[in-house]
């Protein structure tokens, strides 16, 4: 296919909700066609039309798609390329008749029957032949139409997807159905030699293989068992979206196929939400990755601030950049959020253009608004149109599709474009996930908040930062950066580990908190913490640890001049010096940070959260200590805000002869005015704004390039720089 940069809108016929068809009457053609029309004059160069399972073939081998053809060919007359959305999870309830083994279980013995959603075991084989046979006859159907683009082949992949089952009485665990449990020993048999070494790792006794059952909760005695549950999850879902993408490409092998996420995997644990993906998994098995992106959604965190939402996108482009794949944002919040009686905070024309460039700065190649109409009924009842339920154009709508009017424009530039090479990176440890889901430790803040804190500084200071998997450490890439950050790090393998070691011993610099390796993946207790040999590295050893509301840490040297104490909180950990060198101390003198020289680089380590008292508090203390640990390894801003008052985020992507710059005010209120200064910067180049289409002045001083920015509230400025 072509190189193409879509930005569409999510839409069905009738003014349905994702994932419904229209069934009980009649589709009025005139009105799709001036819908159409409207999408195609806002600037949109897109659709993205949901098709459903239960709608196509409602009874066992009776297919039905005059719907999705005569869209196909409407959107062509609009010159409007068609993204095709695939729901399986809308299946129809024949299968529960013909294969009533099919229904997915909870862990508490309850029985899905199916109410729209979440459809049926894909486990069962039977369900399984029949939705790859739906997939199949669909992609026959559409692959030579001239507008079809592209496919998402799972919208927002879990275990079970958009269903609360309040009747289970506890937060359900899936699929506990008879052939996910046969799915899960067959793993099991490839994972372990025999039974008995089964055994031996969960403290079982079982005699077969058809003995095993999945663990359906925490013991105190280990936790091995939940850890492979987790783990066959993730695969799990991998496995099932490979299985998707195959089969559209059995018929189908010219067209994108894609998939996108509900929310970036560093926020959730593997067993929150109905079964979570991960998503450097899932970027390996598509075309394109990518995420829904839903600002000012209900709920925790909302609405996003800055950092909230960098960190989302960033997120998605590190798992999808790991497999230089290009990444999409599958959903973008179009309109006011709803979900029952909670109503999130209103959605202006100023949040769709922020929303769209903050994903665009990041690299996105393609933005989906989600949707054109309002929610025609169910939970998200009146939510999330980008248009009113009439019709009418908002201001909204004109807003997003004059952002698809200038990626059209310059579409040529915004494919080419790329994220600037990171200096550093922090490690996003899902084995800790897994763990703290196995020590009972709710909704997993720990991490979450740890990756946040981190993250938030650094973007403050306009610092890139990628995140990178356990896969990509064992991999070596920590070579890449110049500092590495690794919050949370309880779980760690000793490949893991000595990739660490090899890193710092090269000349990188490490910084790690709280009890590094404190397990490995089978959840055994290192023997000396922190774990996998990670003690010859820091230099130290654990003593006692405890928890702790408030922490106050002393620091001492030239590196920390000026700078006396740190605030600390959530946990305490001492350490006896074996090497390295206390550069701070709880108030009892006991050793808190212990910096340690090891080959050629630095080891760093942290005995609290300091990353999640950042997060929590903004404590400048904190931040200060995170500037001296960037000194260490020769990082600073390359951009620099002149007034030290003003925040103004800015991005850089590179192009082939200079760079796209953005410039976000994110102050809804408040204009923003400072000089903004570009020390790597030091050739003479030519600005041109993307969105006036004008040129504007800047100067390249001693300093560096030097642009004078002048924001509205939540005002994005786009810039060309071309070397001259």
């Amino acid at each position: 296919m072509k190189k193409f940069f879509p930005v569409a809108v999510w839409y069905g016929e009738n003014r349905v909700r994702a994932p419904m068809m229209p069934r009980t009457f009649k589709i009025d053609v005139e009105r799709t066609k001036k819908d159409l029309a409207n999408i195609r004059a806002l600037g949109f160069n897109s659709v993205r039309y949901w098709v459903d399972w239960a709608t196509c073939e409602p009874k066992y081998n009776h297919y039905n798609f005059n719907q999705v053809e005569n869209f196909v060919d409407q959107a062509n007359e609009f010159n409007l390329k068609v993204i095709i959305q695939i729901y399986l999870d809308s299946a129809p309830n024949w299968l529960a008749t013909r294969y009533p083994d099919g229904l997915y279980k909870s862990q508490t013995d309850h029985y899905v029957e199916s109410q729209a959603s979440p459809g049926y075991s894909l486990d069962h084989p039977g369900i399984r032949d029949r939705a790859a046979k739906f997939m199949k006859k669909l992609a026959t159907l559409v692959k030579e139409k001239p507008a079809f683009y592209a496919w998402d082949v799972w919208s927002e992949p879990h275990i079970v997807n958009w269903s609360w089952f309040d009747y289970m009485g506890a937060t359900p665990w899936f699929d506990y159905s008879h052939y996910a449990q046969e799915r899960f020993r067959e793993w099991l048999k490839k994972k372990y030699d025999s039974i008995e070494e089964l055994n031996a790792k969960w403290y079982r006794t079982y005699s077969s293989w058809n003995d095993v059952k999945i663990p359906k909760y925490v013991t105190l005695s280990t936790f091995k068992d939940l850890m492979d549950w987790q783990q066959f999850n993730l695969e799990k879902l991998q496995k099932d979206l490979l299985w998707r993408v195959e089969t559209i490409k059995e018929v189908d092998s010219e067209h994108i196929v894609a998939s996108h996420s509900a929310i970036s995997s560093l926020y959730l644990s593997p067993l929150e939400g109905g079964g979570n993906p991960d998503d450097w998994k899932m970027s390996k098995v598509v075309d394109v990755w990518g995420t829904s992106f839903y600002p000012k959604h209900v709920g925790w965190l909302m609405p996003l601030d800055y950092s909230l939402k960098g960190f989302a996108i960033d997120a998605t482009r590190c798992s999808s950049h790991a497999e230089r794949k290009d990444f999409w944002i599958g959903e973008l919040q179009a309109g006011h959020a709803v979900t029952g009686m909670h109503f999130g905070e209103p959605v202006n024309k100023e949040d769709v253009v922020q929303w769209a460039w903050i994903s665009v700065s990041r690299g996105a190649k393609g933005l989906c608004y989600y949707a054109y109409y309002p929610m025609s009924c169910g939970y998200e009842i009146s939510g999330f149109g980008l248009v009113h339920p009439d019709g009418k154009l908002t201001e909204r709508s004109k807003a997003a599709g004059n952002v698809g009017r200038i990626i059209s424009k310059n579409q040529k530039l915004f494919l080419e474009a790329r994220p600037l090479k990171s200096k550093v990176a922090i490690v996003y440890n899902i084995d800790s996930y897994m763990m703290l889901s196995a020590l009972r430790e709710k909704g997993n803040e720990l991490i979450r908040s740890s990756l946040l804190g981190l993250y938030r500084l650094l973007i403050e200071d306009n610092i890139q930062v990628d995140f990178v998997s356990l896969e990509q450490v064992v991999n070596g890439i920590l070579n890449e950066y110049s500092i590495v950050f690794a919050p949370i790090s309880i779980v760690l393998e000793h490949e893991t580990a000595d990739a660490m070691k090899n890193y710092v011993k090269e000349g990188g610099v490490l910084v790690s908190e709280f009890r590094p390796g404190w397990s490995d993946k089978d959840g055994n207790n290192a023997t000396k913490i922190p774990g996998m040999g990670l003690d010859e590295l820091f230099g130290c050893y654990e003593l006692w640890w405890r928890e702790s509301k408030h922490t106050e840490m002393h620091v001492n040297g030239e590196l920390f001049k000026n700078l006396k104490t740190l605030s600390g909180g959530g946990y305490e950990e001492a350490f006896a010096l074996n090497g390295g060198n206390a550069i701070g101390v709880f108030s009892d003198g006991s050793a808190a940070i212990v910096m340690n020289k090891f080959g050629k680089g630095t080891a760093v380590v942290v005995g609290t959260l300091l990353s999640r008292e950042y997060e929590k508090s903004r404590a400048q203390d904190v931040k200060q200590f995170f500037r001296r640990m960037l000194k260490i390894a020769a990082v600073s801003p390359s951009i620099r805000v002149t007034d030290p008052n003003v925040f103004i985020e800015t991005r850089l992507l590179e192009i082939r002869n200079g760079y796209i710059v953005f410039f976000f005010n994110h102050d809804s209120s408040n204009e923003v005015n400072s000089t903004v200064i570009f020390h790597k910067l030091t050739e003479n180049y030519a600005a041109f704004n993307l969105v006036s289409e004008k040129e504007i002045s800047c100067k390249n001083e001693k300093d560096g390039l030097v642009v004078n920015v002048n924001l509205r509230p939540s005002e994005v400025l786009i810039l060309r720089l071309s070397k001259n």
